[in-house]
């Protein structure tokens, strides 16, 4: 007999807990591989096998396993599962035989795609016939039966997503000496005390009142921590503050009078044409009087004075800024300003100027 090496390898896969959905008995037998024997003694290793596997699982028919992607050499975990999810079985098995001078080494690979395990099984037949080797094949399916039987590991539900946890209200806690206080939160009674209850996150007004004893208001922020007021309550209320009179109504000042715009000029003009109007008269006063003598009493070489026509125009003129001046005086007087009068009264030897003020 020729000596012969037919590799078996014998392989069962199964999906993943929550991705396998076949039958939990469906088995896959991958084709044989085999070295240093006849292919058609290959092929009769290869029925063996499939016979005793049919008595042990549900076998998927030929043409379901290739249509699966099953082939020669298929003894990965990868590649079983690809050909268990497609085939819907739960085992994929591979097989080897080889032959070296009439030893025959036989090697089964399962796999169990619903626990994602694999198991072994081999066996050698030395010094054989070629026959005898179906029964080294049967031995090395028998370590293998605990896991053909194995039941298949229910899949596992999706756990619930949790509902978030609502956020804990802050935690206010009011102790008062004495107890038996009432306590409003914003308004709201909540309770006496000694007092520990829940209120909302934010700003909170917190008014402690007992009957006999002074109104207590605290203001509080409330963030994550839990809040504690102590208060001790007074009997006495306090002492008001002494009232305070109202200041006396401003008095309003007496008005202050004060000269208008015109009040200075028409002052100006007024004794500005004073002066001319007295000079005026003296210079008419003045004209065809004696300038000189010659210290004796003698006017040998008189000198008349001629200083009327002077003396008018400077009466004249005085006598214009004089009007000016009172009209300006008369239309912007000024309360606290002074009044003046002048007048002018022609005399047998000229004029005479006349002028009364009042300050």
């Amino acid at each position: 007999m020729p000596k012969t090496l037919v590799p078996l390898f014998l392989t069962l896969v199964c999906a993943s807990p929550t991705a396998w959905a076949g039958e939990p008995d469906r088995l896959v037998v991958v084709p044989m591989t085999v070295s240093g024997v006849d292919a058609a003694v290959a092929k009769g290793y290869d029925q063996h096998l499939r016979s005793a596997v049919a008595k042990k699982a549900s076998l998927v028919d030929r043409k379901t396993s290739e249509a699966a992607g099953a082939k020669e050499g298929c003894a990965e975990a990868a590649c079983a599962k690809a050909v268990a999810k497609k085939a819907k079985a739960r085992f994929v098995l591979s097989a080897s035989v080889s032959s070296a001078d009439e030893i025959y080494n036989v090697d089964l690979w399962l796999y169990d795609a619903a626990s994602d395990k694999s198991a072994k099984g081999s066996g050698l037949c030395e010094l054989c016939a070629a026959e005898e080797v179906n029964g080294t094949l049967d031995a090395a399916l028998a370590e293998l039966s605990s896991a053909l039987k194995a039941p298949a590991p229910k899949p596992k539900k999706p756990k619930k997503p949790k509902k978030p946890k609502k956020p804990k209200k802050p935690m206010l806690e009011v102790v008062t000496t004495p107890p038996g206080a009432s306590v409003l939160v914003d308004g709201t009674d909540v309770g006496t005390t000694p007092l520990l209850t829940e209120i909302e996150p934010g700003k909170h007004i917190v008014v402690v009142a007992k009957e006999g004893f002074v109104v207590e208001e605290r203001t509080v922020t409330a963030m994550g921590k839990a809040l504690k007021l102590d208060i001790a309550l007074s009997d006495k209320a306090p002492i008001p503050p002494p009232p305070v009179e109202p200041p006396p109504p401003p008095v309003d000042p007496e008005p202050i009078a004060v000269a208008g715009g015109y009040t200075g000029l028409g002052w100006g003009l007024s004794i500005g044409g004073a002066v001319l109007v007295g000079a005026g008269a003296f210079l008419i006063n003045l004209d065809g009087k004696v300038t000189c003598d010659d210290g004796r009493g003698r006017t040998e070489c008189p000198n008349v004075y001629n200083t009327r026509g002077i003396g008018a125009a400077g009466l004249g003129i005085g006598a214009a800024l004089i009007g000016s001046g009172v009209t300006l005086l008369i239309v912007d007087p000024g309360e606290s300003e002074p009044s003046s009068e002048a007048s002018v009264e022609p005399t047998a030897g000229g004029a005479m100027l006349n002028w009364r003020a009042r300050f």
